[in-house]
């Protein structure tokens, strides 16, 4: 019976939400979480190749997919970026930060990969 009151109350707040941002930044939630989702498999794909490029020795690809790698990983930001008006002060630092952290990341598993390939080949040695 709580479930039954409760959750309509919770839909109801959601779509005022998702309207009032509309309205207010000229963004559509919806979108944005759409975008989120579609560009995860992607994302972790190109993730998965590029730190197999690393570990073969191919920086070359590596560095192409690393470009892939930060281009998908933005895309949702992006829609924000440009799409967005009257946006608050604050969003353009917590956006700064959430691309330095990807960064960080994505170099963090890209050294980590490389060094555990120079390891692996130490080993056989």
């Amino acid at each position: 019976m709580l479930l039954s009151t409760v959750l309509p109350t919770i839909i109801e707040w959601l779509l005022r939400f998702v309207a009032d941002v509309k309205a207010r930044y000229m963004v559509n939630p919806w979108i944005y979480v759409g975008l989120m989702v579609a560009c995860a498999p992607p994302f972790y794909f190109c993730l998965y190749r590029m730190l197999r490029a690393f570990v073969k020795r191919d920086p070359n690809r590596g560095f192409v997919l690393f470009g892939a790698c930060v281009l998908i990983y933005f895309l949702p930001t992006l829609y924000i970026v440009i799409f967005g008006r009257n946006l608050p002060w604050w969003i353009w630092p917590v956006i700064g930060l959430l691309a330095a952290w990807g960064i960080y990341v994505l170099l963090r598993k890209i050294l980590r990969a490389r060094s555990l390939a120079h390891r692996g080949s130490a080993a056989r040695r």
